[in-house]
């Protein structure tokens, strides 16, 4: 083959390989934003909701092992850090909210090791007439402003008579100045 027709040869090829690589970039791209935009998936244990706050992925659960300890952590259909609750309150119920970060979350220890847990089950003893739920809705890095939109976002519809909000000292203001 000459040189020229070579080098014809040649552009055509880049020519065609580029303009295969442009097509499956736009195409690629194209379909990356149509999931993201109308079939969002959680992937792992928390994601923006539409609120833009980060809360847990619904009904997921996380089991970790490590040299140290062995947890398995479970998220209930309203992506919090708990067992399942009915949205309406059953008849006789006190109902606690529990907003806060990472303390209240406790995602380094397993379910029933996570302090609501333990107040529920202080609160709720044999001779009680009341029965207590003590709901945790806590997110790992919230400041009170995310907290307030947690509250917004689920803890609305839950009704509780008493919301708690856990604060740390030594993160929680320094979070609240973003």
């Amino acid at each position: 083959m000459p040189s020229r027709e070579r080098r014809h040869f040649y552009m055509a090829l880049a020519t065609i390989a580029l303009s295969i690589v442009i097509t499956l970039t736009v195409a690629f791209l194209f379909l990356e934003i149509t999931l993201r935009r109308f079939f969002p998936q959680p992937l792992g244990i928390s994601y923006r909701s539409e609120m833009s706050i980060p809360v847990h992925t619904p009904n997921y659960t996380l089991h970790r092992k490590e040299p140290e300890y062995e947890i398995t952590t479970t998220f209930n259909s309203l992506g919090l850090r708990d067992r399942e609750y009915p949205i309406e309150k059953p008849a006789g119920t006190e109902r606690i909210l529990v907003l806060g970060d990472s303390i209240t979350a406790a995602l380094q220890v397993a379910d029933e090791e996570v302090y609501t847990e333990i107040l529920e089950a202080s609160l709720n003893r044999p001779e009680s007439a009341t029965h207590y739920e003590v709901i945790n809705a806590g997110i790992s890095g919230f400041g009170q402003g995310d907290e307030l939109k947690m509250f917004e976002y689920v803890g609305k519809k839950l009704k509780p008579d008493i919301v708690l909000v856990q604060m740390s000292p030594i993160n929680d203001l320094s979070e609240n100045l973003y």
